[in-house]
């Protein structure tokens, strides 16, 4: 695809003039000339839509995407208050780190209507023990998660002690029904 970053700022600047929109769904999978700077708009134009219930964003090798990305993602998610079900599908950008997972986390965990969780790591190689730690953590402030999935598969550096983490924390999730966890090599 030869959609870039013009484009998506080009259209996060006509989303945020549609206040009153409750859904959120695109799909950028395999644009590999959209980055950083892509998010930071796009971020932008969530502060604005705060009606918005539902976001679905596929950014599927999309490897310009860095922890600085997260971050501009992370800011914007906090002022969605409303925002009920999360789907971020981040596969194969090998550029995201414990770092970027901290930063999406800072957003999540302010956001206490959040009913369901779906984060897509595939072959984010450089995601560790620490990352999913710092994942578990935020759910537990979240508080509402009802339905939780979660894939890590090719991510080489989650080891047992990182599984270990995560289920402890992970039985003090009350309001959870539904679970997928992936972390197939």
């Amino acid at each position: 695809m030869k959609i870039s970053d013009e484009g998506l700022i080009n259209l996060s600047g006509c989303l945020k003039k549609v206040v009153s929109l409750q859904s959120v769904n695109l799909n950028f999978c395999d644009c590999r000339e959209i980055s950083d700077r892509s998010l930071q708009k796009l971020s932008e134009c969530f502060k604005r839509l705060v009606s918005l219930q539902s976001i679905n964003l596929n950014f599927f090798f999309c490897n310009n995407i860095t922890d600085k990305g997260l971050n501009s993602l992370g800011e914007g998610l906090k002022k969605l208050k409303f925002l009920q079900s999360i789907s971020l599908n981040l596969c194969d950008c090998k550029k995201i780190t414990d770092r970027g997972l901290q930063y999406l986390n800072e957003g999540l965990q302010k956001l206490k209507n959040l009913q369901s969780i779906h984060l897509n790591f595939y072959f984010c190689s450089n995601i560790t023990d620490n990352g999913l730690k710092t994942i578990s953590e935020g759910l537990q402030k979240i508080g509402s998660v009802q339905s939780l999935n979660l894939n890590f598969c090719g991510c080489y550096q989650i080891t047992d002690k990182g599984l270990n983490n995560f289920s402890a924390d992970l039985k003090k999730l009350s309001s959870l029904q539904s679970l997928n966890l992936n972390f197939e090599l």
